[in-house]
């Protein structure tokens, strides 16, 4: 979310060939498209819950936001 609360749509984020994403000890990357909202002022992270195993705590965040030009 950015200045006066602009926000993209939800961004999924998926492993490619089905592995599983937020294991224990593991580092995930990856990279999504959204809407140019200005600074960035909060992101929101959740979980669809399909499953029991469907819990996990991130210990760090980090956006990485290209350049323009």
């Amino acid at each position: 979310m950015g200045p006066n609360h602009t926000q993209t749509q939800r961004l999924w984020l998926d492993l490619p060939g089905g592995k599983k994403c937020f294991e224990s000890g593991s580092l995930e990357s990856f990279e999504a498209h959204g809407a140019d909202v200005g600074e960035i002022k909060k992101v929101e992270l959740g979980h669809d819950g399909a499953t029991p195993e469907s819990c996990w705590l991130v210990d760090e965040l980090a956006v990485a936001v290209p350049t323009k030009g």
